[in-house]
């Protein structure tokens, strides 16, 4: 019985040793991998933007973090490498090959994945990156997980706000194929650039220059990434409150207030053009705010969904453009009117009084219950001429043409109020002053 016991310990024992030795082999193995060098291969000599951008979104994951970057044009020196960015000429997702210099590589975000309409500008290393990495990364800085709505949210908008620009800067995709008023060289790809050593560098450091681009664009794309998963997505909220209850602002449902908590830095805009077709009856036309820093209120026109940055539904007045004080009291007959900027898109005012008095005297120029304002057309199509010719020329027209209206001395038009029976709503009005008698007043269904 005794040997039956000394073998069975003796037996325990050679496993318990056997196991031992399988944990240390394993914490070997697993010390061996910690410690197994990670690199990233890209070019050396003179960087652009794009492989800066590539390594820098690579390092921002755990698993890259503490990834060599390894900057040389040998193949040898590259095929060792864990993955490749702007060199080699190769692209394979799958063996993380990622250059787009080859005749062949056309690729776009829409082309890797249709899903992805939005993207149709040619991939450079760094658009390559995005489409492989880019939600986890972002997901990863925001804290999230990467199925969230706002990863996919923030990863278009971080695309055509961002690195859409990298890609298209190098690979020579120009802006506009008119001609344009300026150059645009302070850009990020402009920034990176600049960062290579030059002719008067008596020792041309590249690989410290380009940890200096790595620096600086890790910086600028965590800074849009925290930009629009922590304050343009969450605003989406408040966007959605105020269209609800636009009612309760004016009696047309074309007004909404976004004050939230006074603040008046919400960026309301891009989240109302996208939730009014499915939560308002008509085009919103006109944005209400109050300004904490300031203790005044704002009126702002609503932008025209994919137009030039001053391309608005409804802009105010134009007796009122450029004017402020009294000078603009008397014009617009508000008391607390402040300021109207000088293309007559936004208004400032003392109160929430003077401000909707502001919103009425506006109002009162179109018909509110119609999907369609010529009124509004037109001013667009004044407004779209910032684009023809120079800046300057345009800013002498918007100011000869408010100055004209207010040297005439004209009243704001009136108000013609009619019943819902008149066919069609409208009825012969005259012609409204405060646009030197081009445009009829439109009367205003009951």
């Amino acid at each position: 019985m005794a040997s039956k016991n000394d073998n069975l310990v003796q037996q325990i024992d050679e496993a318990t040793d056997a196991m031992e030795m399988v944990a240390i082999n394993l914490e070997e193995n697993m010390t061996d991998l910690e410690h197994a060098e990670i690199t990233i291969g890209t070019h050396d000599g003179s960087f652009q933007c794009d492989e800066s951008l590539a390594c820098a979104m690579l390092k921002l994951l755990p698993r890259y973090r503490c990834a060599r970057v390894v900057r040389s044009r040998e193949p040898s020196v590259l095929a060792s490498c864990t993955l490749v960015v702007d060199v080699g000429l190769e692209f394979d997702g799958s063996r993380h090959k990622y250059d787009h210099h080859q005749p062949s590589f056309q690729h776009t975000l829409h082309s890797l994945d249709p899903r992805l309409f939005w993207g149709k500008t040619k991939l450079s290393s760094a658009g390559l990156i995005y489409f492989y990495f880019g939600r986890e990364v972002i997901a990863t800085l925001l804290g999230v997980d990467e199925q969230e709505e706002v990863v996919q949210q923030v990863f278009r908008k971080v695309y055509t706000n961002m690195v859409e620009e990298v890609d298209a800067s190098d690979n020579g995709v120009p802006i506009t194929f008119g001609s344009t008023n300026f150059l645009a060289k302070s850009g990020l790809a402009c920034r990176v650039a600049d960062m290579n050593p030059t002719w008067v560098d008596e020792q041309a450091d590249y690989d410290a220059s380009f940890a200096r681009a790595v620096e600086l664009v890790t910086s600028e794309f965590v800074a849009k990434v925290e930009y629009f998963g922590k304050v343009w997505w969450p605003a989406r909220a408040v966007v959605r409150r105020a269209l609800v209850g636009r009612m309760a602002v004016h009696r047309s449902g074309r007004v909404v207030d976004v004050s939230h908590g006074g603040r008046g830095r919400l960026p309301w805009q891009g989240h109302l053009l996208a939730m009014e077709k499915e939560m308002a009856n008509l085009p919103i036309l006109l944005v209400v705010w109050y300004e904490e820093d300031n203790d005044e209120w704002r009126v702002r026109s609503v932008p025209t969904p994919g137009g030039h940055q001053f391309t608005h539904r409804l802009l105010l007045p134009a007796a009122w453009w450029g004017l402020g004080g009294a000078e603009l009291e008397a014009v617009a007959g508000v008391q607390g009117a402040v300021f109207v900027h000088g293309q007559g898109f936004t208004a400032r005012a003392r109160t929430r009084e003077a401000a909707m008095a502001m919103v009425e005297a506006v109002l009162a120029t179109v018909d509110v219950w119609s999907a369609e304002d010529d009124h509004s057309k037109a001013d667009r199509k004044v407004v779209a001429r910032s684009g023809r010719g120079s800046g300057r020329q345009h800013l002498e027209h918007l100011r000869d043409s408010a100055a004209a209206t207010r040297d005439a001395g004209r009243a704001r038009p009136r108000l013609v109020l009619a019943p819902r029976s008149v066919a069609g709503g409208l009825e012969e009005a005259p012609r409204s002053p405060i646009f030197g008698g081009a445009r009829p007043v439109v009367t205003r269904r009951l």
